[in-house]
């Protein structure tokens, strides 16, 4: 049977400017200096997981997307802050580097619609807790990185716009690094003008 590496994501678009491209080149320069081996997220890998589904039977996704279809095309858009670096699973034995994204609860009530659908589907239950964040890098082999982004802790990056949310595939290259391929686009209804929470 074939089956699909499968997630949920709001892709980051173009959104994010020249704050992010240029923190993202100092951090790389600064990765360099300290022979820190980091694999780069290309920018339109770029994304916000919602939902990882993991090994998912080809002949199964399109009820998925019929049942999510209806409940993304009644949820209004909204936009994220971006803000600040860190890494996963810490700063002293880091395999992930991240840019921290605003926890605002249209983005929770997204990701808790998403969990419930892809229940109602048959898809296992995800125990970990929902922590928004780009990752913008992978680490070879773990070590501290404190000094590595430390500059940039709190360096503000923009908004992005949430308007839409892709179910993508992950798919293994030959240089290991996986690529983001979309299967399905759903959009979100406008952006309306909203409340900081």
């Amino acid at each position: 049977m074939q089956q699909k590496r499968l997630f949920f994501g709001i892709p980051m678009g173009s959104d994010l400017g020249l704050a992010f491209q240029d923190t993202m080149k100092k951090l790389k320069a600064n990765a360099d200096k300290k022979n820190i081996e980091v694999q780069w997220v290309p920018e339109e890998n770029l994304h916000i997981t919602l939902r990882f589904l993991g090994e998912t039977p080809v002949d199964r996704i399109s009820d998925l997307v019929g049942l999510v279809e209806p409940i993304l095309s009644d949820t209004a858009g909204f936009s994220l802050k971006v803000q600040g670096l860190g890494a996963f699973p810490d700063d002293n034995h880091a395999r992930v580097l991240w840019a921290g994204v605003q926890n605002k609860l249209a983005l929770r009530h997204l990701q808790s619609a998403m969990d419930e659908a892809v229940l109602e589907w048959g898809g296992e239950e995800d125990a970990r807790e929902f922590h928004p964040h780009l990752t913008v890098g992978r680490i070879r082999k773990t070590r501290s990185v404190r000094d590595l982004f430390s500059p940039f802790v709190r360096k503000k990056f923009g908004a992005l716009s949430a308007k839409e949310v892709w179910l993508f595939e992950s798919v293994q290259r030959r240089d290991f690094a996986p690529e983001y391929r979309p299967v399905h686009k759903f959009l979100l209804k406008p952006i309306e003008v909203e409340d900081e929470i």
